[in-house]
Formats: structure tokens, sequence, C-alpha cells
């Protein structure tokens, strides 16, 4: 590449867009200014210039369905499952819910945030502030704001910002010039925790799907879907005309909203998995895998034995009864393990026969009892006519150690 190119010529060649489009109309041609738009919204000053700025506020009792918006509770569950460093529960106004839409879907340096969206509590209830760029000229006086607003607070919460709308965020900040804010901030992705614990029982985890399935709520039919969102905003662009933008400002407010009516929600499922927010057994025993994970064992007890006796379809009643198992035997309750073992191996599962023989063999020495076990696992695995890479496993295993069970057998024998 030539030395002499400009900073920007560079970044033009690698597909990086820092000046307007081609068709941008300006202000004065505008048909249908978003001013007039959101009578709400206002001009906020920066030392870069003017953003467009819309603000409301939604009362301390305000429900998003069937989840309150507001609520001062002990957050460190959720805290502990996301690794942040705080070791004490941080105050509800010390979190920032975060939302952008931008110009594509896919991400890299040539995508810009043209809206971000963000969420916070106060005395006046929970607020969201809808930072705009009429033009993309308009970048640094977005960034320059959205760092001041940024300042009072230590944990930004998003659905899939670690991936998408905190590295775009960076990236921006780093080709104006600027030191991106949220290097300082602790982050909690509600994403990542949402498959964990809907991961049985919903297919579609989108925070969309979660507003209908988990909070009971449907969006109205101002609602803009999110892969329209672009190409509204280039239209916009080109022909002045802010009426089609309603929906997308109305589709960020809510990701905003449902976004901290879900942490509730799920802080409350954390706190409180036996009351009766947690009505799926299937949410249950995926809860009692958060908690494993988390190493609150008696938690995760709790949910196990809760979700049992709620009613699983077969083969998550299978698949928990084994979990708990082995939960209880990393307790060293073998009593209750070996309960649960012998219920698994009437479903016919050889990984149970297994367990079974082990503890037998090794812990009892009745090699007899372990034989049992061994042979019991092979006649479930002979069953199955499919041949799969963990029944070679399986077959193996129990090859091994029948084997060696049968001359533990027969030493004890002779010595007998």
């Amino acid at each position: 590449m030539d030395s002499s190119e400009s900073l920007a010529d560079k970044l033009k060649s690698l597909g990086v867009h820092l000046g307007l489009p081609k068709n941008y109309l300006p202000a004065a041609k505008l048909s249908h200014p978003i001013e007039q738009l959101f009578p709400n919204g206002y001009e906020e000053p920066t030392s870069f210039g003017e953003i467009f700025v819309v603000e409301n506020t939604y009362s301390p009792n305000y429900q998003q369905g069937n989840a309150v918006l507001t609520s001062e509770t002990d957050t460190l569950l959720i805290q502990k499952w996301a690794k942040l460093s705080a070791t004490e529960p941080y105050r509800q106004n010390k979190f920032l819910f975060l939302d952008t839409e931008t110009s594509g879907l896919a991400g890299g340096t040539g995508t810009y945030p043209f809206m971000v969206g963000l969420g916070y509590y106060s005395e006046q209830g929970f607020t969201v502030v809808q930072l705009f760029m009429r033009s993309p000229k308009d970048e640094p006086a977005l960034l320059s704001s959205l760092s001041r607003r940024i300042e009072p607070f230590e944990v930004v919460v998003t659905f899939n910002g670690k991936s998408f709308d905190i590295p775009i965020l960076n990236t921006r900040h780093i080709l104006n010039g600027f030191f991106s804010p949220f290097k300082t901030l602790e982050h909690i992705d509600l994403l990542h925790l949402s498959r964990q614990i809907w991961r049985n029982r919903l297919r579609d985890r989108s925070l969309g799907s979660l507003e209908k399935e988990v909070l009971q709520m449907s969006r109205d039919q101002l609602e803009t879907p999110g892969w329209l969102v672009p190409q509204i905003y280039f239209d916009y662009l080109k022909t002045g005309d802010a009426r089609p933008l309603k929906g997308v400002f109305y589709h960020n407010e809510i990701d905003i909203i449902s976004l901290a009516a879900l942490m509730n929600y799920i802080n409350n499922m954390l706190l409180y998995p036996i009351a009766e927010n947690v009505k799926s057994a299937l949410d249950m025993i995926a809860l009692a895998k958060v908690f494993e994970s988390l190493g609150l064992i008696d938690q995760a007890v709790l949910c196990y034995e809760s979700g049992l006796t709620q009613g699983l379809p077969t083969d998550h009643f299978i698949h928990t009864l084994l979990s708990f198992a082995f939960l209880y035997r990393k307790r060293g309750n073998w009593e209750q393990a070996i309960k649960l073992w012998e219920k698994a191996s009437e479903y016919g599962q050889p990984q149970a026969c297994i367990e079974l023989a082990k503890y037998y063999e090794h812990s009892q020495k009745d090699y007899q009892q372990a034989q049992i076990w061994a042979e019991q696992g092979f006649a479930f695995l002979s069953r199955d006519k499919e041949e799969h890479f963990k029944n070679r496993l399986l077959q193996k295993d129990l090859t091994h150690r029948l084997n060696r069970i049968k001359k533990k057998t027969e030493r004890t024998s002779r010595h007998a």
C-alpha cells in the first residue's frame, strides 16, 4: 500500500465508511424531520456537535408482562454467574442496560451504531435514553454523549452484547480516536444465562421469544423486526422521511425495558428457585445445572428434587437421574446415588449399570454384585441396534471392567 495514502483512503480500502452516504440529504431538504416525530426529543450539545436524544421515564411500579421493572434485590448470584469481581451486590442504580441499532447485522469495522439505547434506574423510576445519529457525521457527538452518560455506572447489561454491541462500540471509539468507556465496566450478558436456563424448554431463546414465553408479553403493531432496521435507516438518510423510524425507536426501547425486566425475573429465579415463578420442571433441572456450576450444591439438590417430582419427559427424567446421582456421588452420599442409578437402570441405562459396577467393585469389594451390574450394562447395550460412538466407548469400558472383575472373583474364590 502506498505510504502516501491518507488514513481515510486506507480505511476506505478496508471497507470502513467514515463519510456520508452518497444520497444523503441535508437537513434543509428533510421532508419529515425526526424532531417533528418525537416532540419529547431534544438536541444535546457536545464538544463534537449536537446529537438527537429521546428520553422516557417509566414509573417505579411499571411491569413488563409478568415481571416488575424495578426491584432493589440482592444480585450477588447473577454477579457470581457472570464472574464479576465485586464480592458485594451492586445497587440497582449501578446497572446500565444497553442495546444498539446498527447499519448492519454482521459486525465488522464497516458497521456502526446509529442508535444507542440506554436504560437505568433513578428516583423517578426507570429511564430509557436513546441517542440517535441523524447522519453518520454525528458519530463523534454520539460517542461523546455516550461516554459522559456511562460514567456513573459500574455494570453494563446486554443481550448478546459480548459478541455484538460492545465490540462494535469499542471499534467505533478506536476509529474516532476515543478511549472506550466499556473497557472499565463489568459486563453481564443475559443471552448466555438465558440459554442455560431455558435450554430444555425453548428452542428459540432470542429476546423476542423470551418476552412471549417467559415474560408473557407481546409487542404492538409499531414493532419493526430487527433484520429490517438497517434498511430503514439507510432509507431515512436518502429520503429524509423519519416516519418509518418510529418503529425502530419503539423496537430499541422495548429491547431495553425487556432486558431490565428479564434480569429481574432471572435474578428472582436464582434467589427463590422453588417459588412458583419457576413453574416448569424442565426449567427447574436446567436451573439445577446452573447452581451446580456455581458450586451451590444445596440449591442444586433442591432444584433436582423439585424437577423430578414435578414430572419430566422420559429422556429428561433419565438424564436428570444420572446428573443428580453424580452430584450425590461428589458429595459422598452413596446411598442416594445408588437409589438414583438403580432407578435409571430400570430405563435401560448402561451408564447407570457402569456406575453401580464401579461402586460394588471398588467401595464394597462385592465382585459378584459388580459382575451382575456389568453384565446388565452389556445387555442394555446389545438392545441398542444403532452404532453410536458413545456406545462403543461404553462397550469397551464394560469389556475391560468385566474381565477385571471376573479375575478378582476367581482370586477371591481360591482364597475362600
